[in-house]
């Protein structure tokens, strides 16, 4: 409100505090926290395996613990039904502890400059402790997200929720193509986005074995950032999962030098293969976004070719100009036709 009064504090009458975590090093309390990484290499379902080990207290990949809690779900690409519930379920989450938070009518997505008083109230009543917003531009309302003041606006209250009720705030972004610049300013969007996460967490292939993936912390204000974690996607009856495999200090190839490149790890196979196995069964027109996000636009020749050498199939559903294709990978659940 502009007629407010600030409010003034003496240092003198605070007590210092120090910083809690939900995964250490990795996860803080009660901060906005991002994670970003290219399309396909499973930024969504790594946060899913985090909320899922937030719903059951269930050590993080490192041994780290946190109490049992629970955690809201805004999601505006993937259906809670056949998406969301499955990946909690496959990474061994409690979907009693789960909350999802959609449009009255289940379509669109929530808008974090009209809804944020509702979010407040959920996270509130149910005691949330895990915010996750996936994708973050999906959810900004109104906010144009290249504008630093905009972006600021929408920002600065959801990190009060955050502040206020002790509880991680976890928006998913997108990075940009230019893989020349450093990981810290990948990012898209403006660049107060960024600023105003207090850590950021990387999701990029392992510069040498492309069948693996990192989670780094690339940004810190809080603590000194740990060495990364490797993991793998699996398939647990066709919905993916995180296959988690350690730790591993690769220095100035990732976090050292805040650099991660890679244009020379990524072909169009390699990329269409995780976007299906990650995303599957998925229809050929979000291929395509995903892949055009990845900075792939294959003409439909190279797109066919690719697809059966991967040995991905389809199958069509409905009629006429209300039918659809789907993509999908052997092993992977389809929907009733």
């Amino acid at each position: 409100m502009k007629n407010e009064v600030p409010a003034i504090t003496r240092l003198s009458e605070l007590r210092p505090k120090h910083v809690q975590w939900l995964w250490r090093g990795f996860i803080p309390q009660g901060k906005l926290t991002l994670i970003e990484g290219d399309p396909g290499l499973g930024k969504s379902t790594v946060t899913m395996d985090i909320a899922a080990r937030v719903t059951t207290g269930q050590p993080f990949p490192d041994g780290s613990v946190c109490a049992p809690a629970n955690v809201l779900i805004l999601s505006a690409e993937d259906d809670p039904a056949d998406t969301i519930l499955p990946r909690l379920e496959a990474a061994g989450g409690d979907p009693g502890r789960a909350l999802v938070m959609t449009q009255s009518d289940g379509h669109g997505s929530l808008s974090l400059t009209d809804h944020l008083r509702h979010v407040d109230d959920v996270i509130r009543r149910y005691s949330v402790k895990l915010v996750v917003v996936d994708p973050l531009t999906a959810h900004l309302g109104r906010a144009d997200g290249y504008k630093d003041q905009d972006i600021r606006s929408v920002l600065a209250p959801l990190a009060g929720l955050g502040s206020r009720y002790g509880t991680t705030i976890l928006p998913i972004r997108h990075l940009t193509k230019n893989t020349g610049a450093a990981a810290v300013h990948r990012g898209g969007g403006s660049i107060a986005i960024g600023a105003a996460a207090r850590l950021i967490l990387l999701v990029s292939l392992h510069p040498d074995d492309r069948s693996r993936r990192l989670l780094s912390v690339v940004k810190s204000n809080l603590a000194e950032r740990p060495v990364p974690m490797e993991f793998a996607l699996d398939q647990v009856d066709g919905v993916s999962r995180v296959e988690w495999l350690g730790s591993t200090d690769l220095g100035e190839k990732v976090v050292g030098s805040g650099q991660v490149e890679l244009d020379e790890y990524v072909d169009l196979e390699e990329i269409l293969l995780d976007i299906v196995s990650e995303e599957g069964p998925i229809r050929p027109p979000h291929v395509m976004q995903r892949l055009r996000a990845a900075g792939h636009s294959p003409s439909d020749r190279s797109l066919s070719r690719a697809r059966k050498r991967l040995g991905i199939r389809y199958k069509r559903y409905g009629f006429g100009s209300d039918g659809f294709y789907l993509w999908f990978l052997p092993g992977q659940q389809l929907p009733e036709n």
